[in-house]
């Protein structure tokens, strides 16, 4: 990967993350939307950077007691 075309996925993997943080997601659709329809990418391309770039990144945090949930518990 160019570093052009990191550059231009990086605020793609940002807007992601939020799917994937211990807050409700419904929170960030708005600007996860926004951020997604203005990276130029097509719909099946952002499927695509979703399932093999961020969620192998981030999917443990989904199984990880953290944050919000972590201090509620303690």
């Amino acid at each position: 990967m160019t570093g052009e075309e990191r550059a231009r996925r990086e605020p793609v993997w940002i807007a992601s993350r939020a799917l994937f943080l211990d807050t409700d997601p419904r929170l960030s659709y708005v600007s996860i939307v926004r951020e997604l329809a203005g990276s130029g990418y097509l719909l099946d391309e952002l499927w695509r950077i979703l399932e093999d770039e961020v969620t192998p990144a981030l999917q443990s945090n989904l199984v990880q007691a953290a944050g919000e949930w972590a201090r509620a518990s303690g």
